[in-house]
């Protein structure tokens, strides 16, 4: 029988090591970082739902709807929220270039969920 939060964390981590070389390669366009960046979040919030709710949302909008409904993710919101935001305008919008501040949020942000969401997911 599959493993769903397993397989959820590994994309995460996945996604994330691909953020990361991204970070590191000046070279590749930063935007991709923030859109890895962002898929590693929302696998990890699968991965939570999985856990905690026996399944994962089948959209955007049913994940955001569960995130801002659980208590566990009540600091963990706003943060998702950004970066949903700034990885659908760094995907779907081609003349979205955000400077380095609004790159170290994304990054912060991203970094707080990641924290936050395998502290719930590994336990005491």
């Amino acid at each position: 029988m599959p493993n769903l939060k397993e397989d959820h964390l590994r994309l995460a981590n996945y996604l994330y090591e691909t953020a990361q070389r991204y970070e590191e390669d000046s070279l590749l366009p930063y935007t991709w970082e923030i859109v890895n960046l962002f898929y590693s979040a929302l696998h990890l919030a699968d991965a939570y739902f999985c856990y905690k709710a026996n399944g994962s949302p089948q959209n955007h909008k049913a994940r955001q709807k569960l995130m801002s409904m659980h208590k566990d993710l009540a600091d963990c919101w706003d943060r998702y929220n950004a970066l949903y935001t700034a990885g659908h305008n760094a995907r779907y919008k081609p003349k979205y270039q955000p400077n380095s501040e609004a790159l170290n949020t994304v990054r912060s942000n991203y970094q707080y969920l990641r924290k936050r969401l395998l502290e719930i997911l590994e336990g005491p």
